[in-house]
């Protein structure tokens, strides 16, 4: 299907002028996992090229990967599409990403320039989550349809698995909308094969904007098979979200409302609002809470002020609990300054939190970032963070720790040391003893930055890099731990 697709958007006529650009990324290691014996010599590249020439625009990427086991070794044409706008059309045929509403029903997405690796398979691939079939989008002022039919990835297997393996899911969407600007409605319908079953999923929602700079979004998404749309029992796998953002001048509120229940779709090709305040401070991104699709309700609220001096307050709360198991409750209260000044800059954060799914109570973190420009092409930052909480495991009192020194040369060049410490049980007991290690665990590692231009970046890292959970863009996922030496070069043009 793809292929005919395809053909059928080359025969299309191009006119204008045409456009190519790419990016080149490298990465090798030379290393291994903690505690797993010999190092490994692996070798990572990512080739993508864009073509445009309006009202076509077209996109490849290779993928290769390289290592001592030749059972893990590919080479792959990972994504090929065509894409055809003109007039209020846009069709795309191939691998494409895509966001139905506020990804209740659907999540199509990509972190680029990030290399994802599982510690069981131990390939290294982009972090990617596309479609591969065909999409079909029109619009004008007063109406919008989007259709698709194609096969999502899954993207925690690696492309050394067959194609069909990694998209299970066939899916089947339209889904239309119409409004004027300060009132919006839709609805999403979407069929889910599966090899034992098809499922019937429908979702409505609607966005109104009021005067003072106050919006609403909802949505509310249900399967469908033997139910109608409006009950709802134990039984029902639905999702809900709503939210309220209201920016009354210098200040900014939001209100957030969410009830997911068996609701994770198929593979997982949906991606439903988190409703958890997610941050770039290493201790709090690593402690990120993790949404529970198959049962959680729950709630955030933010709050900021920015004053005219540049200087912004933020202050945020969490909470979610679930309707089986009421002790697994989450509740998290984050608050930040961020203060600009001349030639330097402030952050200081300060968080309160308990997960019990992550089996940590009387969690506290804080931290504070502290970045100076010297007037003379030079720059420094110092990152200082801790966190303690007590483990439910044994009830003792872990603690976690950050510290980052870096030196910046006018822009262009940048070394930094990093050195981590944990005294949490699951990391300090080496898994290849008999014996029940207690001691405080070091990572230190060094990084070296250079950027000769705009189009080139290389990257340098030497020692010992700590994993576990990271997030971005409301995705969260797990890095393996790192000893050794790594090397990565990109390159676009």
């Amino acid at each position: 299907m793809r292929i005919a697709a395809l053909l059928f958007l080359m025969l299309l006529p191009i006119k204008g002028e045409s456009r190519v650009k790419g990016m080149i990324l490298t990465e090798f290691q030379r290393g291994n996992l903690p505690f797993s014996g010999s190092d490994l010599t692996t070798a990572y590249q990512q080739y993508n090229l864009q073509f445009s020439s309006e009202p076509v625009l077209g996109m490849a990427r290779i993928e290769i990967f390289q290592q001592a086991d030749q059972s893990k070794r590919y080479l792959k044409l990972s994504q090929i599409s065509l894409r055809y706008r003109k007039k209020g059309f846009d069709i795309t045929a191939g691998n494409f990403y895509a966001v139905l509403g506020r990804g209740l029903l659907l999540r199509a997405y990509e972190l680029p320039a990030n290399i994802y690796e599982d510690a069981g398979y131990r390939v290294r691939y982009g972090f990617y989550r596309d479609i591969e079939g065909i999409q079909f989008h029109y619009q004008n002022r007063f109406f919008r349809m989007t259709a698709i039919r194609g096969r999502p990835l899954v993207n925690g297997l690696p492309p050394t698995l067959a194609n069909l393996e990694r998209r299970p899911d066939l899916i089947e969407t339209i889904s239309l909308s119409t409004g004027v600007r300060q009132f919006q409605a839709g609805g999403i319908f979407l069929k889910n094969t599966r090899p034992e079953r098809i499922y019937h999923y429908f979702s409505g929602w609607t966005e109104v904007s009021f005067s003072g700079n106050i919006s609403v979004y909802l949505e509310m998404a249900k399967q469908l098979n033997g139910q109608p749309f409006f009950k709802i029992n134990s039984e029902s796998a639905y999702g809900f979200y709503g939210g309220l953002n209201w920016t009354p001048g210098a200040l900014g509120i939001s209100l957030e409302y969410k009830d997911y229940h068996q609701f994770s779709l198929g593979s997982g090709f949906n991606d439903p609002p988190p409703l958890v305040s997610e941050q770039d401070y290493p201790v709090l991104n690593r402690s990120t809470h993790v949404l529970n699709l198959s049962d959680e309700q729950g709630i955030q609220a933010e709050l900021f002020y920015r004053l005219s001096s540049g200087h912004l307050f933020t202050l945020n709360y969490s909470a979610a609990n679930t309707q089986s198991i009421r002790a697994f409750g989450f509740h998290e209260v984050f608050a930040e300054w961020w203060g600009n000044f001349n030639t330097a800059q402030i952050r200081m954060f300060g968080d309160i939190a308990d997960d019990a799914l992550r089996g940590e109570k009387g969690r506290i973190s804080s931290g504070i970032v502290l970045e100076k420009n010297w007037g003379n092409r030079w720059g420094t930052a110092i990152d200082l963070e801790g966190q303690t909480f007590q483990n439910d495991t044994d009830y003792s009192r872990a603690t976690n720790g950050y510290f980052r020194i870096q030196a910046v040369y006018h822009s262009k060049i940048t070394v930094s040391m990093i050195v981590e410490t944990s005294t949490d049980p699951g990391l300090t007991d080496r898994p290849d003893t008999q014996d029940v290690e207690t001691a405080t665990r070091i990572w230190k590692g060094w990084a070296l930055g250079v950027r000769p231009g705009s189009f080139y970046q290389l990257q340098l890292f030497y020692g010992k890099r700590r994993g576990g959970p990271a997030c971005a863009s409301g995705i969260c996922y797990e890095v393996p731990d790192f000893n050794g030496f790594e090397f990565r070069w990109t390159a676009r043009f």
